[in-house]
């Protein structure tokens, strides 16, 4: 087989990711508020197709975040500033918490739930303070401490994945980073509990699995800018089609 050969790219990992997000996103943001919600069982039931559709969607749609969480983990042990990383995450996540409000709750500002970029953000934190403090006297207690502290305060911010499975997953991959089949079949286990059995995460995990270490040729921006512009995007198709 080819793709055992050569292997998978971060760049065409991410763009896989990306479509699978786009997948449930369509689901979410246009085939539940506008059809779904509307009809009633009666009609759905003889439109089932309908209800298949939105099922593969949200299926695939789970492929997207282990990936995202992988490369995470990945941009960590990689980049050249770590700061810099931090600080494109953080605009990010500002830039494209209107356009994820107005996607999933029509509202322009929504507090009861952020975007994933907070979630990516938040986990990325949470390895810099383990890298920073592991060598240092009371290292333990000093991680364990800071870590707890910034999951505490995750965990009311209502994040995308959320604490659980999300940030967890993060730590699990770096923890686990020097051996490629406990990461991921460990991480898949880990996930199991909240998404299920088949729930569409495990083609994520078998996806990483022909992961090859390259780069690949792309734009590290591609991401950034993809997230705020498709929920946007999907937030304006929802309106005129309603």
């Amino acid at each position: 087989m080819i793709i055992t050969k050569c292997g998978l790219t971060k760049t065409k990992l991410q763009v896989l990711a990306m479509v699978a997000m786009l997948c449930d996103h369509v689901a979410k943001v246009i085939i539940y508020p506008v059809i779904i919600s509307r009809y009633s069982n009666g009609w759905l039931s003889s439109h089932s197709y309908i209800l298949r559709m939105y099922d593969v969607l949200v299926f695939l749609g789970k492929i997207s975040f282990p990936i995202f969480a992988f490369f995470i983990v990945e941009g960590f042990f990689k980049t050249h500033n770590v700061y810099s990383y931090m600080k494109r995450l953080f605009l990010f996540a500002i830039l494209a918490e209107i356009p994820y409000d107005l996607a999933t709750s029509g509202k322009l500002i929504n507090f009861e739930k952020q975007n994933v970029l907070w979630t990516l953000l938040v986990g990325l934190i949470c390895l810099f303070i383990i890298d920073n403090f592991k060598n240092s006297k009371f290292g333990l207690c000093k991680v364990i401490g800071s870590v707890s502290f910034i999951l505490l305060i995750a965990s009311f911010l209502n994040l995308d994945w959320g604490v659980y499975p999300g940030i967890m997953l993060i730590l699990w991959f770096y923890l686990t980073h020097k051996s490629k089949k406990i990461r991921l079949l460990l991480g898949y286990c880990l996930m199991v509990p909240d998404v299920g059995f088949m729930s569409g995460a495990e083609l994520s995990f078998l996806l990483l699995y022909f992961y090859n270490q390259r780069r690949g040729r792309g734009n590290k921006w591609l991401f950034y800018i993809f997230y705020p512009a498709h929920l946007l995007v999907l937030y304006l198709i929802q309106i005129i089609l309603r």
